[in-house]
């Protein structure tokens, strides 16, 4: 914002080399340094955390990214909590999602000073989602205490993000910046290319969310999908790629979220990869699949579906792409 200059990590720089890097773009002219911080297995962010000498930390959500390197989400949790031991030395403080079913667990193993954010009013910082355009964006009011910033705008579309500008909020309320400098940094804030953008190309909407994918993001990704094709009476259609680095569990992730894309009436399911069968297993198998509706067509590779992809889509569709960076699901939206 105008007030503060901000650096922080870019991009994918969120490894010991990224982050260094990052750092030595740092000046006497900065006011605060934001750091994403990357994680290969158990010790990345306790290492990360030090390199960095965190006085704030947030946790928004723990979820299967990266499973391949634990052998449970309770392991992920642990990790990720890491940043707790530098937060302690430096007197500084965590946040964490309230919502998020693993935040009282690491409440209970951590021995910094915890702050909490999220849905519930009984909670330091807290959020009420008033309403929705028809492109998914939410308006939302942001309390702390007794005070509050009213009808704030997301520019970004998909209600998982009201919880990352909750976080910001609440980060920032803690380091008391003023609420209007807060709502207009939110309502100003605009994702990189290839998270939740929306492309509007011949006479179909696509919601480019390219960038990676695991089961809790493309879930979340569905829910605006869905969101979006009833706003607009449109036809849903998810194209989806596999999902990496999720273990021996990498199938039974994969079938999951087709059930989850059922469940959630999402129209066609296109997917292609050595894992994404599974999830038009999950998709296909789910009791909430109707026959004489739902449509699903899975293909071996990117190359096998880019000869078929024109003859699935209609006019008016609503397509979602998602899958993990290495399928470059980006090159499927030359195809539409």
């Amino acid at each position: 914002n105008k007030e503060h200059r901000v650096e922080f990590t870019p991009r994918n720089y969120n490894t010991e080399i990224g982050v260094s890097e990052s750092i030595l773009e740092i000046d006497g002219r900065t006011d605060f340094f934001i750091a994403e911080l990357g994680m290969r297995g158990k010790g990345q962010i306790e290492m990360l955390s030090s390199i960095c000498n965190l006085d704030i930390g947030a946790i928004t959500a723990v979820g299967e990214s990266h499973i391949t390197f634990f052998k449970n989400l309770r392991e992920i949790a642990m990790a990720k909590a890491e940043m707790a031991e530098i937060l302690y030395k430096n007197n500084g403080v965590l946040f964490l999602n309230n919502d998020d079913r693993y935040s009282s667990l690491i409440e209970k193993k951590v021995n910094c000073r915890v702050i909490r954010f999220g849905r519930n009013n009984n909670i330091a910082f807290n959020f009420i989602e008033e309403n929705v355009d028809e492109m998914g964006r939410f308006n939302f009011n942001f309390f702390k205490g007794d005070n509050r910033i009213t009808n704030v705008g997301l520019n970004i579309p998909g209600y998982h993000n009201i919880y990352n500008a909750c976080c910001a909020a609440a980060v920032c309320s803690y380091l008391n910046i003023s609420g209007e400098t807060i709502k207009a940094g939110i309502e100003g804030a605009l994702i990189e290319g290839s998270r939740m953008e929306i492309i509007k190309k011949k006479d179909k909407i696509i919601i480019n969310d390219c960038y990676n994918a695991s089961p809790l993001s493309v879930k979340g990704a569905v829910d605006t999908l869905i969101l979006i094709s009833e706003k607009k009476n449109m036809r849903s259609v998810a194209i989806l790629g596999d999902m990496l680095e999720l273990g021996s569990g990498s199938p039974r992730f994969h079938r999951e979220v087709g059930r989850y894309l059922s469940q959630k009436k999402v129209d066609v399911l296109i997917a292609f990869g050595e894992f994404a069968s599974n999830i038009c297993r999950g998709y296909s198998k789910s009791s909430d699949f109707n026959k004489n509706k739902n449509l699903c067509f899975y293909f071996k590779d990117k190359k096998e579906l880019s000869g078929q992809i024109g003859s699935l889509l209609q006019s008016g569709d609503l397509v979602l792409i998602k899958g993990s960076r290495a399928n470059k699901m980006e090159d499927i939206i030359n195809l539409i």
